[in-house]
């Protein structure tokens, strides 16, 4: 059966040609409104016509149903399908919304049915290519995934139906007022560039997508976007970047851009081409086969197994189309940024230099705002402003040992996270979510970053400490590279807060305690304090920088001095540590105070709170007013 014949249904009735000659299909009905070409249905014998899908299925009793209608149709026709008990391919995008994608998966769990949707890229074998590369470690350590479209589109292509370039249509006297369309460039034309750039990461899932930044634009006179970027953090850990255009000055072939530590993969997805280019060796370039997924799809009917383009594999493509369905509309451009050209046909618009423009956000991760695109704006960092309800601003907390709460058991070891409300006027609450023994990638992994996000408000701030375990080479599990992982997972931080509207901040991690014999406090931490200054500002994100900060106070106090503020205790002293301790990386409670004041401080300097939002920051410490309540339950018994 194929629903929608016009339109993109002609490349399929071309291939049912094809497979019908080679008697492996025979179409059994075509469902479409309008009248076709004498000669669409030639050498397809005399399949049944109607313009009622539900009648035509119940009819004909198809094994598989191809979905090649309008957008905002396939979430209706193809839960007709399945309640018809066929198969489906269904082109993209599945659905126009998160909500119909749930519901047609949840039919198809019910039903045991295989969907297998439209996008040709993951028939390619070149995808596989690249994530053989990848595992095999050809370029090293995966920095990120950038994908590029520059495509050029008339008049004509917004006149070809009522739908195209449409936000939400009309649905009629006997429908909701209106119905979502989604025609824009990331979500229909250039689709498959944030499709296969996910299935390289093997982060093509709802779930896989942690955090989610868009910028869209139109320069056409259409409701929808036709030059737009988007930047997303999976839970890999993983930057993707997709930059696309239909108002480019030339057609050039799209591609996805995969950065290593060492070396660049390009896949030219509709050319199943593939190209590996590292230092000191000459670039290799290979193209591959492709698999029509008609084929696959009817190979897995009747043997069994998942399609190569299985619905649920359409998830976090889903979720972006969910993102733009829900965003505001596309910021319209104004003449000063495009030039009207024709062929004698028809007029285009072109936005001058939009080509190099997206090769570069391809090549360094970028939204167009970042690189200086005059009409995208410039991103700066959200200013919080007090709230005006009745819930209090909060500083969320997100580290490890070095801020974190302390049972009574462990005491006098402290986190500054204990200490900071002693700095912070009323009006202001602290929710400390640091863990003993937590990397950047730890935390992450252990899902303590959704309690989080579930927690904060659109004025709070997020304050992210991590380094002290991320520096653990023989833990894989918390180990990370400071230019790449650490830095990778800090940005999911950052995206997701700021998706919540809330205003993340980088800290770089506190010092450890160490004197060379010359009595100088020494660095212990690497390269990971210089990724998070890097990070900060390349993403314009608050830094307050407690590694400096707190190197120079050690500095001050002293190779001595410097004891009272780490956890240097006699054996007997406390009943937690009969033994004693000479820990220079923990804090009792002198070290929780003054690196608290030291963000505290830092806070101020960023502008983030007001003189009148702290106190007694130039008052004596009060080490006898910290606390030790009950450590969360599920803490093991690691410390960073």
């Amino acid at each position: 059966m194929l629903a929608g014949a016009g339109g993109y249904g002609r490349h399929h009735l071309v291939n049912l040609r094809r497979l019908a000659a080679a008697g492996r299909v025979r179409l059994v009905g075509v469902c479409e409104p309008g009248p076709l070409p004498d000669d669409a249905l030639a050498g397809l014998g005399e399949p049944a016509r109607s313009a009622d899908l539900s009648e035509l299925l119940n009819r004909t009793r198809p094994t598989v149903t191809i979905v090649s209608t309008p957008l905002h149709t396939h979430r209706d026709l193809a839960l007709a399908a399945v309640r018809a008990g066929s198969h489906l391919l269904l082109e993209k995008p599945p659905t126009a919304s998160l909500a119909g994608f749930r519901e047609l998966a949840g039919a198809l769990r019910e039903s045991g049915l295989v969907c297998q949707v439209g996008f040709q890229s993951f028939g390619s074998r070149a995808v596989q290519v690249v994530r053989e590369l990848l595992a095999d470690g050809a370029v090293g350590t995966l920095h990120g995934i950038g994908a590029a479209g520059s495509w050029v589109r008339d008049a004509r292509y917004y006149a070809r139906s009522p739908w195209a370039g449409r936000r939400r249509l009309d649905a009629g006297p006997e429908g909701p007022d209106r119905v979502d369309v989604v025609d824009g460039v990331l979500t229909n034309p250039l689709a498959h560039a944030v499709a296969t750039a996910l299935r390289i990461d093997d982060s093509d899932r709802a779930e896989d997508v942690a955090a989610l930044d868009l910028e869209l634009f139109r320069a056409n006179d259409i409701e929808a976007d036709d030059t737009s970027c988007l930047r997303l953090l999976t839970t890999r850990g993983t930057p993707v970047t997709v930059a696309a255009t239909l108002c480019a000055e030339r057609n050039e072939k799209p591609y996805v851009a995969v950065h290593g530590e060492r070396g660049r993969i390009t896949l030219w997805y509709t050319e199943d081409r593939v190209r590996l280019e590292r230092p000191g060796s000459a670039p290799e370039e290979h193209a591959h086969p492709r698999t029509d997924l008609l084929e696959d799809l009817l190979d897995r009917v009747r043997d069994g197994g998942a399609p190569l383009s299985p619905l649920a594999r359409s998830g976090a493509f889903t979720r972006v189309v969910e993102a733009v369905r829900t965003a505001p509309d596309p910021i319209r451009l104004g003449p000063g940024a495009w030039r009207e050209e024709s062929d004698g046909v028809a007029p285009r618009r072109v936005i001058p230099g939009i080509g190099a423009l997206i090769d570069a956000s391809a090549a360094s991760l970028s939204l167009f705002s970042e690189l200086g695109a005059p009409w995208a704006g410039r991103r700066t960092p959200p200013r919080p402003r007090p709230s005006a309800g009745p819930r209090p601003r909060t500083l969320h907390l997100a580290g490890d040992s070095t801020a974190a709460g302390k049972p009574a058991s462990v005491a006098p070891m402290a986190g500054w996270g204990m200490a900071l409300p002693w700095f912070l006027a009323p009006g202001l609450a602290v929710a400390n979510h640091a863990r003993d023994g937590r990397s950047s990638r730890s935390f992450l992994l252990e899902g303590r970053l959704d309690p989080v996000l579930r927690a904060l408000g659109p004025d709070d701030l997020l304050l992210i400490q991590f380094g002290h375990n991320d520096q653990k080479a023989e833990d894989p599990t918390r180990r990370t590279e400071p230019f790449g992982d650490y830095q990778r997972c800090l940005l999911r931080y950052v995206l997701a807060a700021r998706e919540r509207g809330a205003c993340p901040v980088l800290l770089t991690p506190v010092e450890r305690r160490g004197f060379d014999t010359a009595g100088n406090a020494v660095p212990t931490h690497g390269d990971y304090a210089a990724a998070v200054r890097d990070l900060a500002a390349a993403e314009a994100v608050p830094l307050v920088d407690v590694q400096a900060e707190s190197l120079a106070l050690w500095q001050r106090l002293g190779a001595e001095g410097s004891k009272e503020a780490f956890l240097w205790l006699d054996p007997g002293a406390y009943p937690g540590h009969p033994r004693g301790a000479r820990d220079d990386t923990h804090l009792q409670p002198r070290g929780a105070l003054l690196v608290a004041r030291l963000v505290a401080r830092g806070l101020r300097a960023a502008g983030l709170l007001d003189a009148e939002e702290l106190r007694h920051l130039s008052d004596p410490l009060p080490t006898g007013r910290l606390t030790w309540p009950g450590a969360p339950t599920d803490e093991p018994a690691r410390r960073a």
